[in-house]
């Protein structure tokens, strides 16, 4: 069509602006190519075409110029202003979303499901922040106002509100949303298990799975990643392996690596390090770095150096500009009381040009 001089109309770059999308590996040149050809073309105020820019963008990795293509149309929509927000959330840039949020709600934009999905995301994960007051109070702000404009809060809304509530400890808040929602997706009980699950309430959350299907919901991979990640942190090792087994044979799921991490952290939690390396070194899949740091960390819990010693040679060949290894190690030399084996790997670390990350403390208020 280029070559031939034809001029393409809206329609036209929407496909082509998706598809990249799809490709997720457009380079820098190339994304901003389809961009001035947005513009040149006249089509840069239209909505559909400037939520595709964004998410292209931000696919891309792009953001300050998903940023530019958002700024540059003064008339957007409610689906551009989600693309934006949705765009900082998935990439960690969560102040900006939630500020991105609240300028929507000040010019009088009524937040659709997925804006209020995205903004409520962007409070349950603000890292930035570190300041769990402070994620609470954005997102009741959001959950009020919510209640305010709908009878019915929508389910992908109560997921992200369970997600907030269960990840700043909020259980009452959690179970009161949960019980108080009147269709249940799946999303929405890992949520509520997830909450359980990440502060030690095992048999609540085992009893919402067993609950979840009495009401029809079958459980998925995330459901089970939560429950054997708390059957680790409690130590149940025939729980777990139980859970992990069911996963096939009740409900046909193949089990990711992410399961296989958690079946390797319950084993080394146990002290049974053998076993553990032995499910990693035979995972149906490559052993990726998650699978070995988590073996890595049981080594030095239990204090096994040699078999620590192997696995940060694994671990390096995975990510040899890692300070991390070399600091576990360092640190398991140094409780033995090896100075000289530590002196070792810290000049292994300046030699390779590695520093360990400078320590920070937070502090709510």
């Amino acid at each position: 069509m280029d070559h031939e001089g034809a001029k393409p109309n809206a329609q036209t770059f929407i496909i082509r602006i998706e598809a990249c999308s799809r490709l997720g590996s457009l380079d820098l040149k190339d994304a901003r190519n389809i961009h001035s050809l947005v513009i040149h073309c006249g089509y840069h105020r239209h909505n559909e075409i400037l939520t595709g820019l964004i998410t292209m963008f931000s696919k891309c990795g792009i953001l300050d110029d998903a940023r530019r293509a958002f700024e540059s149309h003064g008339e957007r929509n409610v689906v551009t202003w989600t693309a934006m927000i949705a765009a900082y959330a998935q990439k960690g840039y969560l102040v900006l979303g939630l500020e991105l949020f609240q300028t929507m709600e000040a010019e009088g934009i009524l937040p659709d499901t997925a804006a209020l999905a995205s903004g409520i995301s962007s409070c349950s994960s603000l890292e930035e922040l570190r300041a769990m007051h402070q994620r609470l109070v954005a997102g009741r702000a959001i959950h009020r106002k919510l209640e305010g404009l709908h009878d019915v809060i929508f389910p992908a809304v109560v997921a992200a509100l369970l997600n907030l509530y269960g990840r700043c400890g909020s259980l009452a808040e959690a179970s009161a949303l949960f019980n108080a929602s009147h269709k249940r997706t799946v999303a929405s009980w890992n949520a509520m298990i997830a909450a359980y699950a990440q502060h030690g309430h095992l048999p609540e959350s085992l009893d919402l799975v067993h609950q979840m299907q009495l009401h029809g919901s079958l459980p998925d991979k995330f459901t089970y990643i939560e429950i054997l990640q708390a059957c680790s942190h409690s130590g149940t090792r025939n729980l777990g392996w139980s859970y992990f087994v069911r996963m096939g044979m009740d409900h046909g799921l193949i089990p990711a690596i992410e399961h296989y991490v958690c079946v390797v952290d319950l084993l080394g939690r146990i002290g049974q390090l053998e076993l553990a390396e032995r499910v990693v070194k035979g995972l149906p899949y490559e052993p990726d770095v998650a699978a070995w740091n988590s073996l890595l960390g049981s080594c030095k819990i239990q204090g096994d150096m040699p078999r620590a010693q192997d696995t940060v040679g694994a671990v390096l060949k995975l990510q040899a500009e890692s300070a991390a290894p070399y600091v576990l190690l360092a640190n398991l030399y140094a409780a033995a009381r090896r100075w000289e084996d530590v002196a070792m790997v810290r000049k292994a670390m300046a030699d390779r040009g590695i520093r360990k990350p400078t320590g920070r403390s937070f502090q709510c208020v």
